[in-house]
């Protein structure tokens, strides 16, 4: 069995008792120590016996729940790489929102050696997954010079088409501030957001992101903020930290980067991105407003990995590839045919359009992700799609 160290940390001597009991029933972990005083300030005795026994488990009791959150704070600041579980009577969603934010890591209402023993493998799965050579991930962005091009549709579809990879993680990061459309477009409620994120930047875990993330179609989404907050930005480390957490969960990201970010902000994503995926719309004034973000993303040198796709295309578009292509100084990467009626049917159905399987469009997203990510098509004939496709 796993020899997982706890430390319990509750006022009354009956719940100490009921909790030790619990850990060691489940055959995986071992009791080191028992205080009955809450954490008050970095250094106090408390944190210091804990410190001092460095336990891979902590569990508080929420009996004083302002107490036990200030507990939370001391000891995820004095150890870091412990995780907190939280035991309360009370199921109450602020509570556990707090809870979160102030540390812990599971949230055992009124807890049973059942619930406790999950927790614990969750641990041991966490510790045994992080000492394992991780799988190198890939970072897509996806942007556009101007709103209305399809950029969140753009970004959805590519992040399902790559799901349905067999063993394949994906995660679907919105960056749109103040409010992003993702969770809607996959007709989501979300509990948590990217600003819950970036408030737990300094403490992040890949299982603390989890958390935070909703998962839709088999991505895990981090949806852009509910709330409008117009004028704010997320610190640049907190962006990085974000995106550097996800590689060590995820063998694919997603990120649905929104023009309206500061420089600095789409220069790192750019940077820690395997390729930049520009959509535009086949008109003059994508065209030249997308002229001047190659522009900058050339500056940034990250020009070599822009991926040019244009979206809504039909045959009778008055603007040739050719035409674009001089204009941009760029060679178009794909072109995505317009359909109403798939869109329509996806927005209805909170489905992808690539999940729906049956339209021209659908085929077109498959097709496109495959190629930009260097995977396995499945084994089958291409049909007219193949035509939107361009360059090499």
């Amino acid at each position: 069995m796993v020899d997982i160290t706890v430390g319990i940390l509750a006022p009354g001597a009956e719940t100490r008792e009921a909790l030790r009991t619990l850990a060691e029933a489940t055959g995986m972990a071992s009791v080191q120590l028992e205080v009955p005083e809450y954490c008050v300030l970095r250094g106090d005795r408390p944190s210091r016996r804990f410190v001092e026994a460095n336990p891979d488990v902590i569990v508080v009791d929420m009996h004083r729940p302002q107490a036990a959150l200030q507990a939370l704070q001391v000891l995820n600041w004095a150890l870091p790489q412990t995780w907190l579980f939280v035991t309360s009577t009370i199921s109450d969603p602020q509570l556990i929102i707090d809870a979160v934010r102030a540390g812990a890591r599971e949230f055992l209402h009124m807890p049973s050696g059942d619930a406790l023993g999950k927790a614990l493998r969750r641990y041991a799965e966490e510790r045994d997954r992080s000492k394992q050579d991780r799988v190198s991930s890939q970072v897509y962005c996806v942007t556009s010079a101007k709103g209305g091009s399809g950029t969140t549709s753009v970004a959805i579809n590519l992040a399902a088409v790559l799901s349905q990879l067999p063993s394949t993680r994906v995660a679907l990061i919105d960056l749109n501030s103040p409010i992003g459309d993702a969770a809607a477009y996959l007709s989501l409620k979300p509990q948590y957001t990217f600003a819950d994120a970036v408030a737990a930047a300094s403490r992040l875990d890949p299982v603390l992101l989890e958390n935070f993330m909703t998962s839709a179609n088999g991505i895990g989404v981090l949806p852009a903020p509910r709330e409008f907050l117009p004028n704010s930005r997320p610190p640049v480390e907190a962006v990085g930290r974000i995106l550097e957490v996800a590689a060590n969960v995820f063998r694919y990201i997603v990120v649905d980067l929104p023009p309206s970010l500061d420089k600095e902000h789409f220069a790192l994503v750019s940077e820690m991105s395997t390729s930049i995926v520009v959509v535009l719309t086949p008109d003059l004034a994508a065209l030249w407003r997308t002229s001047r973000l190659l522009t900058f993303l050339e500056e940034t040198g990250a020009r070599d990995k822009v991926r040019l796709l244009v979206n809504r295309t039909r045959k009778s578009d008055e603007i040739s590839d050719a035409e674009m292509e001089k204009a941009l100084k760029q060679q178009i990467y794909w072109k995505l045919p317009n359909s109403h009626s798939a869109s329509v049917a996806s927005n209805n159905s909170g489905k992808p359009v690539a999940s729906l399987n049956h339209s021209e469009l659908a085929r077109s997203y498959k097709e496109f992700t495959y190629r930009l990510t260097c995977t396995q098509m499945p084994d089958k004939r291409r049909g007219i799609f193949g035509l939107f496709s361009s360059g090499s």
